[in-house]
């Protein structure tokens, strides 16, 4: 299968729900135009009761064969609950997440769950090139604001 490129110009994008991606039938490749230039967020503010959108759900655990790569960008703004991952939460059955060049910040996870950042579920693989992790609630002991489980 041919992979799938999304190019996301300059600028600050909004969601106002979470945003899906990849569905095990092709590979996505989302690229940015550098990481202090397209920022994409969710639109609340603070890690409470009134934030409740992470911002990407990579991959169905239930599908296969997910391959994403994301670069050149910054994610922020995103709350996980239950299963954390403010952010991103990902993984499956040969499920491969790349990070590359990319800023994870301003994230949180409330309640009961963990991982701020990225929440990674068993099975997936997960790889981070120059990425920085900055200003996610709640830090794991790993410092680097990822749940894995």
């Amino acid at each position: 299968l041919t992979p799938y490129t999304i190019t996301i110009p300059a600028g600050t994008y909004t969601l106002n729900s979470e945003l899906p991606i990849g569905d095990g039938f092709i590979d996505i490749y989302l690229v940015g135009a550098g990481q202090e230039l397209t920022t994409i967020k969710q639109g609340s503010t603070g890690c409470s009761g009134s934030r409740t959108q992470r911002v990407f759900n990579i991959g169905d655990p239930y599908s296969s064969n997910v391959v994403v790569t994301i670069s050149e960008l910054t994610i922020s703004n995103g709350a996980g609950q239950g299963t954390g991952g403010g952010a991103i939460i990902f993984g499956g059955v040969n499920h491969y997440l790349t990070l590359n060049n990319v800023t994870i910040s301003d994230n949180c996870a409330y309640g009961s769950s963990k991982g701020g950042g990225i929440a990674l579920i068993p099975e997936g693989n997960l790889t981070i090139n120059n990425s920085t992790f900055s200003n996610n609630f709640p830090p794991s002991s790993l410092n680097a604001k990822c749940l894995l489980r």
